[in-house]
């Protein structure tokens, strides 16, 4: 199953969710827009982590949940019904989002940088870590709703959950900042894939001290 984005004439994901990226997908980005990049990375992304309960035994990109920055600690504490112990954290790059909530690649209700775009735009709609139907993942989805069975999952796509599991075994086994030589000044927390909370680039490192 594969989107015509363009041809539906749909932005939809580049106005509703954090687009994320590895090492080799910010250098394409930035050798498309024919800049260092330093100046990409500073300009137009911000740090994330997304973090989520961790069930079973800690491990390398797990913290303590008595060790999270107080604001992120306060803001989970507010969301959720009870703070787990633990919660496994994956640090990331995305590309920024301005005022409206939109990618600041999109332009007019086009990618300005699609042909280098990141893997989890090219493979929409099969980049969740849910079993869940793609109907019910994406309401919003005109080609979803007009091509895919009720059958279908959203389920990540297995090449690049290859390469996701790639990604994160160098952080646990290299460090964040070996994999990551420039970072942006901003960051933000992605908390069960859903609630955002800006924090600081200070913050952002305490939580991920334990993958340094």
């Amino acid at each position: 199953m594969k989107i015509d984005c363009i041809g539906l004439g749909c932005d939809e994901c580049c106005r509703r969710y954090w687009i994320t990226l590895f090492p080799e997908g910010a250098k394409r980005i930035a050798e498309e827009i024919k800049g260092p990049l330093k100046k990409f990375i500073e300009k137009s992304c911000v740090l994330i982590a997304h973090i989520y309960p961790k069930h079973g035994k800690p491990d390398g990109l797990t913290i303590n949940s008595e060790l999270l920055p107080r604001r992120l600690a306060d803001f989970a504490g507010k969301e959720m019904q009870a703070v787990p112990p633990h919660f496994l954290v994956l640090p990331s790059l995305a590309l920024k989002r301005n005022s409206s909530g939109e990618c600041v690649f999109l332009s007019g209700g086009k990618c300005r940088i699609h042909s280098s775009a990141p893997a989890i735009c090219k493979l929409f709609p099969f980049v969740a870590l849910s079993k869940r139907p793609l109907k019910e993942l994406y309401p919003f989805c005109k080609a979803v709703h007009g091509k895919a069975p009720e059958s279908k999952t959203g389920e990540l796509d297995k090449k690049q959950r290859a390469r996701v599991n790639k990604y994160f075994d160098s952080v646990e086994e290299q460090g964040f900042t070996k994999l990551w030589k420039r970072l942006p000044t901003k960051a933000v927390v992605l908390l069960e894939g859903e609630k955002d909370l800006f924090i600081s680039k200070r913050e952002f490192l305490q939580l991920i001290q334990p993958m340094l």
